[in-house]
């Protein structure tokens, strides 16, 4: 899961497109509470308004090479409790 987001975090965009929009929102007499900024940010923010949940995290689970919902390898692992 890192090596996956490490790679995905290198495709971003760099630190200076936040950093502008920071620095533009800090001195707006009005700055509205959340502003989007990055290259994915638009679409992202329209997924989890339109798309399911459970849709969400089958997608969160294939990018990230996660174990699929209700296996084995995806329940928490406890100390003393045999599986």
């Amino acid at each position: 899961m890192v090596s996956a987001a490490l790679k995905r975090e290198q495709k971003g965009s760099p630190p200076d497109v936040v950093a502008e929009k920071v620095q533009r929102v800090l001195t707006m007499a009005r700055p509205r509470a959340r502003y989007l900024v990055g290259k994915d940010a638009q679409l992202l923010a329209n997924l989890v308004r339109f798309v399911p949940t459970s849709a969400l995290d089958t997608l969160r689970r294939k990018i990230f090479n996660l174990p699929a919902s209700g296996s084995r390898a995806a329940s928490p692992v406890r100390q003393g409790v045999p599986r």
